[in-house]
């Protein structure tokens, strides 16, 4: 199990992440973007966001107690 990203309704469909993914894993999807099965779960966009609608999930008992032994240091 590893760290999965998703883009939330949050999304304002500005396209800062596109460019910000090394593999080409965000594309357009109706009003938002989402990330496709080509992501490697770099992190890269998730400080690009402007308005924080990309989020790590993972269904591993330490994700809830902040202690994921999965997540990307």
């Amino acid at each position: 199990m590893s760290h999965k990203f998703v883009i939330t309704d949050a999304c304002i469909n500005c396209g800062a992440c596109v460019d910000t993914c090394p593999v080409g894993a965000i594309e357009p999807k109706g009003t938002q973007h989402a990330i496709d099965s080509k992501c490697i779960q770099c992190g890269s966009c998730l400080g690009v966001c402007p308005v924080d609608a990309i989020h790590g999930v993972c269904d591993c008992a330490g994700c809830g107690e902040g202690t994921c032994p999965n997540r990307k240091k």
